[in-house]
């Protein structure tokens, strides 16, 4: 039985390279949107408490989403109660050292923003506020990979940052991303210190922060409406100014519609952020159709594929009919051809599968091949292979010898 389904799969051989691909890229299909959903969707935001992160966008009366100057924030975190916030602004790094000059974006951060958003590394630690006045470097897994080849033994090595030598302490986890910014370096920034520590027109920091307990963004978002409206009195360079908007951290990190929560605003944070992240959900329900509607077109068309099959053989069903075989012997054939042709779709799911999900973390952090998704997208279409094979098979089990050979 099994040398005969081979060779009649081998003497189709248009029907079974098209079974086999339909097979395979439906598989592919569904677990890498299932893998892609699970990345972006399901899989826990690599923080602590994350509903307890904000993000603080300055605001312009030209514009609403805009940076603080290092003063400015000065001003803010001594008028500030409800959060801790934490200044972090792009640096383009120049990377020499070990392999090619290399131009990568990077990010100053202060010294104890890693830690204040709980971030687990990879490898080694987080730089913390001890570290202020060090020259030392978080790098990103990425960079890791790439230019010491994962080895554990980068940490402690030294990267020459713009001509300036830093010690590798810590690698960020895969899942690691960040809203607004990019960066393959993250260093320690002491902005007190920084010499634009008086120019109040100098705009280039951003803000993020975590609320204190008793704390709400409400509660923040007038204390720091309050300090903005004190400047503007104060200083001519504020004279632009709008209040800061508060947001949550989740809204920026997801991309979703990006809604200040204005003190005005009493519903609780869950709800803001429930309805922060409808877009994204809606997105998500809109990509399990289209998988959906995949499943559905890919057993359709493999029934399709497999009727059509016995009809073509329907004098060869007959003839073994008439010679004595059962219809059981005849449906089991047909089975055995669809069970074949299953588990050569399935490797071939699953050589594109995996090569999806090596290529999907350069695009959505995180994203991946999730055994649970990959377990179910190709057991529901194997299943769906072998449950069309059946229906085929039962047809083909109740042919009229005599009728399939007057046809014949």
């Amino acid at each position: 039985m099994l040398k005969h389904a081979l060779r009649r799969l081998r003497r189709a051989p248009a029907f079974t390279l098209t079974a086999v691909l339909l097979l395979g890229l439906s598989i592919a299909a569904a677990a890498s949107i299932g893998g892609l959903l699970q990345a972006v969707l399901l899989r826990p935001l690599p923080f602590r408490d994350p509903d307890r992160l904000v993000w603080v966008w300055a605001s312009r009366v030209d514009r609403d989403k805009a940076f603080f100057s290092i003063p400015e924030l000065l001003d803010h975190l001594a008028a500030t109660r409800s959060a801790d916030l934490i200044a972090c602004s792009q640096w383009g790094a120049t990377l020499t050292g070990d392999g090619e000059p290399e131009r990568i974006p990077a990010v100053r951060m202060a010294a104890n923003g890693l830690t204040l958003l709980g971030i687990a590394p990879a490898a080694g630690r987080v730089f913390d506020a001890s570290d202020e006045q060090r020259k030392v470097a978080v790098i990103s897994h990425d960079l890791w990979r790439r230019r010491f080849g994962a080895d554990p033994r980068a940490l402690g090595k030294t990267l020459a940052l713009n001509g300036e030598p830093y010690e590798i302490v810590g690698v960020l986890p895969v899942s690691w991303t960040f809203p607004n910014l990019e960066a393959q370096v993250w260093v320690p920034f002491d902005f007190r210190a920084d010499p634009r520590r008086a120019q109040r027109g100098n705009n280039f920091i951003r803000a993020f922060g975590r609320l204190r307990p008793g704390g709400t963004s409400w509660s923040l978002q007038a204390e720091m409406k309050a300090t903005q409206q004190r400047l503007k009195e104060q200083y001519a360079e504020a004279v632009k100014t709008a209040p800061p908007h508060v947001h949550a951290f989740a809204d920026e990190l997801l991309g979703a519609v990006r809604r200040p929560m204005w003190p005005a605003d009493v519903r609780q944070l869950e709800e803001m952020l429930g309805a922060a992240l409808a877009p994204r959900r809606f997105q998500a329900f809109v990509m399990l159709l289209f998988a959906g509607a995949a499943l559905v077109l890919a057993a359709t068309g493999l029934y399709g594929l497999t009727a059509w099959s016995v009809a073509q053989r329907q004098r060869e069903i007959g003839v073994r009919l008439a010679l004595g075989a059962t219809a059981a012997g005849v449906t089991r054939m047909v089975v055995g051809e669809g069970i074949r042709l299953s588990l050569a779709g399935l490797l071939l799911g699953t050589a594109v599968s995996v090569a999806v999900a090596r290529a999907l973390p350069a695009i959505v952090p995180g994203a991946g091949m999730d055994a649970s998704v990959f377990a179910v997208a190709p057991l529901a279409l194997v299943g769906v292979t072998l449950i069309a094979s059946w229906i085929a098979a039962r047809r083909a089990g109740a042919v009229d010898p005599m009728q399939a050979l007057r046809a014949g």
